[in-house]
């Protein structure tokens, strides 16, 4: 082997190395960055489906009470005729 063949064998032997080495970490930390970006924005999807419910569930509800104020009722209530007291 030449001097210039030995060198590009190091080269490529220690590549080999630095991947069987640092692959393991390098996949951890990859997936651990994208499993927390996954879960924060599923937390805010999340909570924005939450606060959307909420909305909704408050309008409706403001809704049935306005609906419920305005209703006429088709019964009479009976009402006492006022007395008018002389003026002495």
């Amino acid at each position: 082997m030449t001097a210039n063949r030995q060198q590009r064998f190091g080269v490529g032997i220690a590549g080999a190395a630095c991947v069987a080495c640092c692959a393991g970490p390098l996949i951890g930390l990859f997936t651990a960055v994208s499993l927390g970006t996954a879960v924060a924005w599923g937390g805010s999807v999340f909570a924005g489906v939450i606060v959307a419910l909420v909305g909704v569930l408050l309008v409706r509800r403001r809704r049935r009470v306005r609906q419920s104020a305005c209703e006429v009722t088709s019964t009479s209530v009976p009402v006492a005729t006022p007395t008018v007291r002389a003026r002495t």
